[in-house]
């Protein structure tokens, strides 16, 4: 199976298999986690921010996006 296949996409545009498809909410809701923690990483990577605070933002995020796939990555994976 090709990333492409396994990829997890919008329902409406989805033509995997339903296993592998998001409604649109969680789609939407995996998107601005993403874009969110994409931010902390940077200021993480910058020194700007310690690992304490970065893990401390992605609980923050997780609880107010509920991303389906971004709460389940451990914080220290993801430098």
């Amino acid at each position: 199976m090709t990333p492409k296949e396994n990829s997890l996409v919008p329902k409406e545009n989805c033509m995997a298999s339903k296993e592998n498809c998001m409604t649109q909410d969680q789609f939407d809701r995996e998107s601005n986690f993403r874009i969110a923690f994409s931010v902390f990483k940077q200021l993480f990577a910058s020194s700007l921010i310690t690992a304490e605070q970065l893990a401390a933002a992605k609980e923050k995020l997780v609880e107010r996006f509920q991303p389906p796939i971004g709460r389940l990555t451990d914080v220290l994976a993801v430098r």
